[in-house]
């Protein structure tokens, strides 16, 4: 129970990321949907799977030292606490203001056009190139380096993180394998939605986990 405890906040944070979310909704909109978007899904779990993996052997390296790895990893969720809620905070101050349009990053109409390769490797790289996903994973397995856990109970929580992590992107995917053209309508009501509202959803969920993140650290400190 406590390792679910610990996953569940993350692996939601991690998976209502609209960016990743409006690539996979682009990629499902385009000619070559039905093998792209696949692709997309495994780049975006393997990106996952390879991160939780390094975080893991991090945080199990750290916490091997013994007492000052234990120190150690108390002050590494203070500081990802930290950063998460002042990324939280640099949403707020940034965002559109009144009838101001939210910006929305250029690259995002190449993957309109793109074509199974480049799929797999945008999924991986929207896992992995983003400081809030490796924080996110960090503070996952951090935590999770004070529950005593087998090494299959360990890759059982890392499996269960990426896929909590992926449901939203494996949603899109599946739906448009099923309906087809008929789920362009919804999909680019999706896209519109997360491209107006980015910085809130971003916002709150980083603010709300960075929270429960730096608490659990100010505990084991000052504990």
């Amino acid at each position: 129970m406590d390792a679910i405890d610990i996953i569940l906040p993350i692996a939601t944070a991690i998976a209502l990321s609209p960016l990743p979310i409006i690539a996979v909704v682009l990629i499902a909109g385009s000619a070559g949907a039905r093998v792209a978007g696949p692709m997309y899904l495994a780049g975006w779990v393997a990106g996952l799977v390879g991160l939780a993996i390094g975080a893991a052997a991090a945080t199990h390296l750290v916490g091997d030292i013994g007492p000052t790895g234990e120190v150690v990893l108390d002050w590494l969720r203070v500081i990802l606490g930290g950063l998460l809620l002042w990324a939280a905070a640099r949403k707020w101050t940034t965002r559109p203001r009144g009838a101001q349009e939210p910006a929305t990053p250029k690259w995002l109409d190449a993957l309109r056009t793109v074509g199974p390769g480049a799929a797999l490797l945008w999924g991986a790289t929207l896992a992995v190139v983003n400081p809030k996903h490796v924080g996110l994973v960090l503070a996952a397995m951090a935590s999770l380096a004070y529950v005593p856990l087998t090494s299959g109970e360990m890759i059982v929580s890392t499996l269960l993180l990426v896929a909590l992590s992926s449901v939203p992107v494996a949603a899109v995917v599946v739906w448009r394998a099923v309906a087809g053209e008929a789920a362009t309508p919804l999909l680019a009501s999706i896209e519109q939605f997360l491209l107006r509202n980015n910085d809130v959803i971003v916002m709150t969920v980083l603010g709300l986990i960075g929270m429960v993140v730096l608490g659990k650290g100010l505990s084991g400190v000052l504990g």
